[in-house]
């Protein structure tokens, strides 16, 4: 996972373009809620898919991607549900390295996504097919475990909306997804 600090600011220029930006800025600064930007890469007909995260949490971002493991077209939606579980788990990941006292840890989580369809695929009673069952079951699996470890943490997802347009730290979780399929 690639830190980019106050430090990097003048060197990165989604850095930089995050702080100038008011409403991405107030995401960065935030030390009792984390942002998390996640996001897919992978097109039908492509053997390669990838998941990328963003996590911005008290003036810090944390950069992520990864490959993901199905080999066959699951859809766009199927992708992003992945990024989003693959973002808790890098929450997850990042407060174990991080160290921090009971009183410096997030209240929440906030999980962003570019899904349109993504608050609705959370509620869904249930699926006509089983993969979005099983992507679902990911996000809970990895949302119950860090409730384990950190029980005052709650998790949400969302449609990031309009919020996406000229978003930095969403396009550094697209950046990180293409990256993870050998196309960034």
């Amino acid at each position: 996972m690639l830190l980019l600090t106050d430090q990097h600011k003048r060197s990165n220029s989604y850095l930089k373009q995050a702080y100038e930006t008011p409403s991405v800025r107030a995401h960065l600064v935030n030390s009792t809620v984390v942002s998390i930007y996640g996001d897919y890469s992978g097109a039908a007909g492509e053997a390669v898919h990838g998941a990328g995260c963003c996590l911005a949490y008290n003036r810090s971002m944390y950069v992520s991607g990864r490959q993901l493991t199905h080999d066959y077209e699951l859809g766009s939606n199927y992708g992003e549900m992945l990024a989003i579980a693959f973002g808790v788990k890098l929450l997850a990941e990042l407060l174990e390295q991080l160290t921090l006292e009971e009183a410096a840890l997030p209240k929440s989580a906030v999980v962003y996504s570019d899904c349109h369809a993504i608050m609705k695929l959370m509620s869904r009673p249930s699926f006509t097919n089983a993969y979005y069952e099983e992507a679902r079951a990911a996000i809970i699996a990895e949302c119950e475990q860090l409730k384990e470890k950190y029980p005052t943490i709650q998790v949400e997802v969302k449609y990031i909306g309009k919020h996406k347009k000229g978003n930095p730290l969403h396009r550094l979780a697209h950046n990180a997804a293409r990256k993870a399929i050998g196309k960034g």
